[in-house]
């Protein structure tokens, strides 16, 4: 969750996959978005990045992240776990640089790409 893009994934099973990046104005109209696309695709659960620096404190991102958090799970009615989001930005332009993609498609890339860095790492976890 970043405060200008939101990031999304998907998965069906094992595999999460990039789903949409979504432009944020405001946190409501946010949850209101990715309450939408969980009644569409039938979503069961939601996980989301929290950020935590490398002596995995949760810093001012985080506290906002977690309450933002809060207020996703009461309106959506379904369980929201955090997952540590530790330059998964970082990781999801090294491998959109590798598979040779422009700056710019990389720029629109990026928080979806890293959105299913964080989903892969907790279904990694899960299964």
């Amino acid at each position: 969750m970043g405060q200008k893009r939101i990031g999304l994934a998907i998965s069906r099973g094992k595999i999460a996959f990039k789903y949409q990046t979504l432009a944020v104005s405001d946190l409501d109209s946010a949850i209101g978005q990715i309450l939408k696309i969980c009644q569409q695709e039938k979503v069961g659960k939601i996980v989301v990045g929290l950020a935590k620096n490398k002596q995995q404190q949760a810093g001012f991102e985080a506290k906002k992240q977690m309450e933002f958090t809060a207020e996703l799970e009461k309106k959506a009615k379904l369980p929201v776990v955090l997952e540590n989001e530790f330059l998964t930005s970082r990781e999801a332009e090294r491998l959109l640089r590798e598979q040779n993609i422009s700056a710019r498609k990389i720029s629109q890339n990026i928080d979806s790409t890293a959105a299913q860095i964080i989903l892969q790492s907790y279904l990694d976890r899960e299964n």
